[in-house]
């Protein structure tokens, strides 16, 4: 039976938020989070219409339960992104800035009293089952069962997924608990499939070997390693289809040019291989009998590894669809387009959901009746998005010292603070790092071959626009402090409104809800905000 949790407690959830009353016959409902790696908001046939036969299985997923068109993640890199999802808090408020969990020490003193919790160990604590595939959520979670990429075949091989989801839906079921599992796929993330990076070499590289199995002779005989070498060579399948450079599509932020395109079908395949990968975890779900009672989510850690996408605040970085799905819960085919809403939603929405209160103030708020009805009004207008370092081993001394120093982006140039904040129709960005001078670390500029290619367009001269994509070139290194787009008319974020006359009063109420969420959130940045608007 479940370890701190008496049935009782659902077998009629009052929840007084929304004049709502589920009931649970037996167990409180089962929780799968199937997660993207690295795929832009507009990919998915569901979001774009774009009719490529793509992305079948999440497409299906979508028209079974609920799609948010409007959802946000907290970061545009996975770590911060992800830890904000699993906590409901933003970086700020959780400490993880950076990948792998890095913390700086100026943040841990000035929050010694703050609690933080995760999902993942407050429904372990209160008699869940937890599992995580693949990659890492944040370092508050507490799994009872961890499998990692040596075991999904360095989280590319569908089949993979699908044993493990039915084993370990299996176990949670032998001991008659209910289930979280944090499902995530590596597809897209590069080395996309069929790229000219994706080596033999490489794909045995990001494989989580067991302490001295490096020397075993990797072959399909490897069982050991929990890996298939397939035809290829690889520990994991193709894509179960290519796509032709032809007739793929690249964001709105990129010019449309062949030798993009022809760089970008990889990513298209790899997107497809992730499809291939959610339709086996459905499959093992259907099979297990527990679909019926189980809420799964699905969504995308940040946008595609590309300039002005990833390691960026626009929407093509920090932009994702949120699809949920809870049978006999959530009307199938409902489409929410009106409300702007995040993924340091998805604690606060949970626990509503089961019928837990919080463990203590979350950023996030509860969606569920937005889900489920009867519908009150949504107290948010926009989002908050934010980034701070990379949190690689050069990032050493942001990370060291005590206090955290107002001039740091002056000392080093792996400190780029960006934040910002999304609404239906506009995106407000501020970049406290530049000043005209200062530019990215070559670490976060990503594929160079995207500003090369806006660089030398000027080979051809027929094209009219080759100061704007120079310019646009130069932009994506230098930025500018302050931004304002309208995603309506722009979804690139090609056109900078800070200085439209006619935007003036659209950006100071911008202005004002930064300093004010800033303020909430104790944002170290926020003493540098309020400077740089007196200006």
């Amino acid at each position: 039976m479940y370890l701190h949790l008496s049935i009782s407690l659902f077998i009629f959830v009052a929840l007084s938020a929304t004049n709502a009353l589920i009931a649970f016959a037996d167990r409180p409902p089962n929780v799968i989070l199937l997660l993207a790696d690295d795929m832009n908001y507009d990919t998915p046939g569901f979001m774009g219409g774009h009719k490529m036969d793509l992305t079948p299985n999440i497409d299906r997923l979508a028209d079974s339960g609920m799609v948010f068109t409007k959802c946000f993640n907290a970061c545009s890199i996975c770590g911060p992104s992800r830890a904000a999802m699993m906590t409901g808090l933003y970086p700020q408020g959780n400490g993880e800035m950076g990948h792998v969990h890095t913390i700086p020490a100026w943040w841990e003193r000035r929050n010694a009293e703050r609690k933080v919790s995760s999902v993942a160990t407050y429904l372990r604590d209160h008699g869940y089952f937890t599992a995580k595939l693949d990659k890492s959520g944040s370092r508050f979670d507490q799994w009872d069962e961890v499998v990692n990429s040596s075991r999904t075949g360095v989280g590319r091989d569908p089949s993979l997924y699908y044993a493990h989801t039915k084993r370990l839906i299996g176990i949670a079921n032998s001991h008659d608990k209910p289930f979280f599992m944090n499902i995530n796929s590596r597809d897209p993330h590069e080395y996309w499939a069929g790229s000219p990076q994706e080596t033999l070499p490489w794909a045995f590289k990001n494989l989580d070997l067991p302490s001295g199995a490096k020397s075993i002779q990797r072959s399909a005989n490897s069982n050991s390693l929990h890996f298939k070498v397939y035809a290829s060579g690889k520990p994991y399948p193709e894509p179960s289809r290519t796509y032709d450079a032809a007739h793929v599509f690249l964001p709105a932020a990129i010019p449309d040019r062949l030798e993009l395109r022809d760089q970008l079908k990889h990513y298209f395949d790899s997107v497809r291989r992730m499809d291939d990968t959610v339709g086996k975890v459905l499959q093992a779900l259907d099979e297990s009998g527990e679909a019926h009672r189980t809420i799964l989510m699905f969504w995308s850690d940040n946008g595609l590894g590309w300039p002005f996408c990833k390691f960026t605040n626009y929407p093509n970085g920090t932009r994702t669809p949120l699809v949920i799905r809870w049978p006999e819960k959530i009307s199938a085919g409902k489409i929410d387009q009106e409300h702007v809403v995040a993924t340091v939603d998805v604690m606060p929405t949970l626990l509503e959901a089961v019928g837990l209160p919080q463990p203590h103030a979350l950023d996030g708020l509860s969606l569920l009746s937005l889900m489920v009805g009867p519908e009150r009004e949504f107290p948010r207008t926009e989002v908050f998005s934010c980034f701070n370092f990379m949190g690689n081993p050069e990032d050493n001394e942001i990370l060291k010292e005590d206090v955290y120093d107002p001039n740091l982006v002056s000392r080093t140039d792996q400190y780029r603070p960006m934040r910002a904040l999304h609404g239906v129709r506009f995106t407000y960005v501020w970049n406290p790092w530049s000043d005209g001078k200062r530019s990215l670390p070559l670490q976060m500029r990503t594929r160079n071959l995207v500003v090369q290619v806006l660089k030398k367009i000027d080979l051809s001269p027929a094209d009219d626009n080759y100061s704007v994509h120079k310019d646009r070139a130069n932009f994506y290194v230098t930025r500018v402090a302050e931004e304002l787009y309208d995603t309506e008319l722009d979804p690139g974020c090609l056109h900078n409104l800070i200085d439209d006359p006619e935007s003036r009063q659209v950006r100071d109420g911008f202005r004002a809800k930064m300093e004010s969420l800033l303020t909430q959130t104790a944002d170290h940045e926020l003493e540098n905000y309020l400077q740089f608007i007196s200006q």
